[in-house]
């Protein structure tokens, strides 16, 4: 979970095309997204739900929550039981497998974690470093963000917050598992 809003009202449109459909978008950020559109623009019309959001804010603090969606793009939270399944963070159970996770066994390094950045640590990531590559300090959407962890994995750097931060797919490919501070690939480049 990384943001809560209130649905103010949505509609439906068949036969939609890109265009009809970039008119409904216009004041927010996506009406100006033009790759988003152009993207579109490969069906000649298909079914399309508007959703209009209002109080939307973002969560202080990303978490998971304990319910699973298994494929629904939408759940509508109804009952008391859904309410608490879907803003109720997993924090003792995701505490639980991170102690099992670093304790020393075999083929495990104590106290790194996964190597795998979770969705939510990647999406804190990103919202800490505002969407901008801490590298050369592009932004998106005009380039792919990946996370990079700051010392590298293969040096034993753990997946941590303090350890990750934001970079343009074309500074992370080219730092590889080298070590560099911010600016040092915007440097490189202007030579």
């Amino acid at each position: 979970m990384v943001a809560t809003a209130r649905v103010q009202g949505f509609r439906q449109i068949e036969g939609c095309t890109a265009d009809q459909l970039r008119v409904t978008t216009a004041g927010y950020k996506l009406h100006d997204l033009d790759g988003y559109w152009a993207s579109l623009d490969v069906k000649p019309s298909f079914f399309a739900v508007v959703v209009y959001l209002e109080d939307e804010r973002w969560l202080d603090h990303v978490f998971t929550p304990i319910g699973r969606s298994h494929g629904e793009s939408w759940i509508v939270l109804d009952r008391p039981d859904r309410e608490r399944e879907w803003l109720t963070e997993q924090d003792e159970m995701v505490r639980v497998a991170n102690r099992e996770h670093q304790e020393v066994g075999p083929g495990r390094r104590s106290g790194r974690g996964s190597r795998t950045i979770s969705p939510s640590l990647r999406f804190e990531v990103f919202r800490r470093d505002a969407f901008t590559c801490q590298y050369c300090g592009r932004r998106a959407p005009e380039v792919v963000l990946h996370v990079d962890h700051v010392t590298p994995w293969a040096r034993n750097g753990p997946t941590t917050l303090e350890n990750l931060r934001t970079a343009c797919s074309d500074c992370n490919l080219g730092k590889g598992a080298r070590r560099l501070g911010s600016g040092v690939m915007a440097e490189s480049r202007s030579h």
